[in-house]
């Protein structure tokens, strides 16, 4: 359980600017590798997704953005302020779940960059939605998944790019030290997903 504590190639790409968003997906994927300015660095990762109700794209339904961040409560971590804005501009109490955000809304600013011969879509700002402006109801399934604490079915939902930072996190559990005894009757094991690489 998750809560708050301070101490695609045919990806149909968003326009830029200033529009309505809900958050429909939240997965913490766990310990990922990255490397910023030639230094390796390892950080335990979120990605959010938005439905974006305002923007629709060629199938008829609404688009969607994502983001993967630090997960970190420190009032200057982009998840702190992601979590703020969500929570109508306010902090949330200490302990409360995460999950409770799905289906919030806020106002989301997209900007277009440029790398090579692609352009791609970052999100630059998310402020609370105004209290005049009320939060559409999401179309897409809300999707919550901790790796601390998986779930098949909800796996299974999950974008392929999610599903890969999940298949290639850092694995950082330690096997217990052998224990020189007699050999015991095993204790039911506890149900496992065969084809789920937790």
């Amino acid at each position: 359980m998750k809560t708050f504590t301070k101490s695609e190639s045919d990806f149909e790409l968003p326009a830029a600017g200033t529009t309505t968003a809900i958050l429909t997906q939240m997965a913490f994927v766990g310990k990922q590798k990255s490397v910023y300015q030639g230094q390796e660095k390892i950080r335990d990762i979120v990605r959010l997704g938005y439905e974006l109700p305002d923007l629709t794209g060629q199938d008829g339904y609404p688009l969607a953005i994502f983001e993967e961040l630090t997960v970190s409560f420190n009032e200057k971590a982009k998840l702190y302020q992601r979590v703020k804005s969500l929570n109508g501009g306010r902090e949330p109490a200490e302990g409360s779940e995460l999950r409770g955000l799905m289906g919030s809304g806020a106002l989301i600013t997209i900007a277009h960059t440029v790398k090579g011969d692609r352009t791609y879509a970052n999100i630059e700002m998310l402020t609370p939605m105004p209290a005049s402006m009320p939060t559409p109801q999401a179309k897409a399934e809300l999707l919550y998944f901790d790796i601390d604490e998986p779930d098949k079915e909800t796996y299974e939902l999950l974008p392929p790019r999610t599903k890969k930072l999940i298949q290639e996190r850092i694995r950082t559990e330690v096997a217990p030290a052998p224990i020189q005894q007699q050999p015991q009757a095993q204790p039911p094991q506890p149900e496992k997903f065969d084809d789920i690489p937790f």
